[in-house]
């Protein structure tokens, strides 16, 4: 199904190759453990995510992809954090492991911000562009699993204009004996870069214009003909605060009206991994399957809104409360094309 933005392939690169990096450098080194809190010791999760977001906005910002590492950090989900989870998502007990929600994502926001830091990047100029999740247990093992392993790396860099570039996250889920539960990749676009960082790396032009087109981009999916099934999906006004406090996602262009303000925006909108949850948990309920995943955010969910949720053979949409395009992408189960 060819409905969202394409991820590369692990064979693609970093850099010009010409320049003698490539995305396996990151994989040969040793990964790093780090011991990192999650938001249920909230003391000490605001003194890391405090140090590490003040460090990636007031630093300079620039592209530094060599000597890159994968990192590795142990997440334990307690049973209150996990019953957070379901509330803010509105699932019922019975039917947690139905819906496989990224309770880890505390840990996994640290990860992310210790990458950019790595990379060099400044946090007010990253767009979280597209997602994709595959599970590779299944379904009920990766959503009950609490005791997990994260191992995080740059996948790669790609060159999308002359001042701008796509970074594509990997995350590995891991079960508490190493086994492989789902692969988590999320692709962020980086934007006013120097030019001469951008010179080693070779321009996707076709990914340029799929970038460019997404504002421009409408509803293909119909909600009255056909057989699609169809889920409104409430987005409260405080949905962005909601789900920062429990993964650790406090931009304020998602928390506030004044932070969003501040960043040139009309009000705040929804955190892109959160707008996955929500998707994911609806998509259960519409009876669709969940093994696979793949997102691309066409524009801003804003608080304070009903979103309506399109799904028909595997192809889903969300569209906003004036039928506006939000995001778009496919669902499936192992094996599909997704």
């Amino acid at each position: 199904m060819h409905n969202a933005l394409p991820f590369p392939s692990a064979q693609s690169a970093v850099l010009d190759p010409a320049a003698g990096h490539d995305d396996n450098q990151a994989a040969d080194l040793e990964p790093l453990t780090l011991a990192l809190p999650s938001v249920s010791e909230p003391w000490r999760y605001a003194l890391v995510y405090g140090r590490l977001t003040l460090a990636n906005l007031i630093g300079p910002h620039r592209l530094r992809p060599q000597g890159l590492r994968t990192y590795h950090a142990p997440v334990h989900i307690s049973p209150r954090l996990a019953n957070r989870w379901r509330a803010l998502f509105d699932v019922p007990a019975r039917a947690a492991a139905t819906v496989p929600l990224l309770a880890n994502q505390s840990v996994g926001t640290l990860l992310y911000s210790q990458l950019f830091a790595d990379l060099g990047l400044n946090l007010r100029h990253l767009l979280h562009l597209h997602h994709r999740t595959v599970h590779h247990a299944s379904v009920a093992d990766c959503a009950k699993a609490r005791k997990q392993q994260l191992r995080c790396r740059v996948q790669s860099v790609r060159r999308v204009g002359e001042d701008r570039a796509l970074v594509n996250v990997q995350t590995q889920v891991l079960a508490a004996d190493g086994s492989l539960l789902s692969q988590v990749e999320d692709g962020f676009l980086v934007r006013s870069l120097p030019s001469a960082d951008l010179a080693p790396l070779t321009a996707d032009r076709s990914l340029l214009r799929d970038v460019l087109g997404l504002r421009r981009r409408l509803p293909r999916l119909s909600t009255r003909d056909g057989q699609a099934r169809v889920s409104a999906m409430e987005v409260p006004h405080g949905m962005g605060l909601d789900y920062g406090r429990i993964s650790g996602d406090m931009n304020p262009v998602h928390t506030s009206r004044v932070g969003a303000w501040f960043f040139g925006l009309k009000r705040p909108f929804l955190q892109g991994l959160a707008l996955r949850n929500l998707v994911v948990r609806h998509l259960t309920e519409l009876g669709a399957s969940v093994e696979q995943l793949s997102l691309t955010f066409a524009s801003p969910a804003y608080l304070g809104q009903t979103l309506l949720l399109v799904v028909d053979s595997g192809a889903l949409e969300v569209h906003d409360a004036k039928g506006r395009l939000v995001a778009f992408g496919a669902c499936g189960r192992s094996g599909d094309e997704v």
